[in-house]
Parts: structure tokens; sequence; C-alpha cells
């Protein structure tokens, strides 16, 4: 299982990492989308699928890493 190194000196899965990565980067710019002046029910669908693409790319990344 590949595990990844925090800031904070502890480690978590690989999966774990992912799905804060995935949780934050849409957080982030659903607040940019909102403070541009969007739609935010239009702003909420779009951030979500970024999300799930950041998650899974980030994921299939440090897999691929932890692999080789």
């Amino acid at each position: 299982m590949a595990t990844v190194k925090t800031g904070l000196g502890t480690s978590v899965s690989a999966k774990v990492a992912a799905l804060i990565i995935s949780v934050v980067s849409s957080l982030l710019l659903l607040a940019v989308f909102v403070a541009l002046g969007q739609d935010p029910a239009v702003s909420l669908f779009e951030v979500t699928i970024g999300g799930i693409i950041s998650g899974i790319t980030y994921y299939a990344g440090v897999s691929a890493r932890s692999d080789g």
C-alpha cells in the first residue's frame, strides 16, 4: 500500500491523501468561482467534477511512483 508523508511528520495512505487533495481543491475552486460571481449551483457541479479528476490523477501518480 502506498503511503504519503505529510508535512507534520506522519504518513497517510495514498487513498486518504487523494481524498484530501480532491476535497481541498474543490473547496478552493468553489470559493474562487463564487468570488467571481458565478452561479453557486453550476459552480458546485464544475468543482465536483474537477475534484474527482484531480483526486484520481493524484492517486494514480502516487501509486505509480510507489510501484516503481
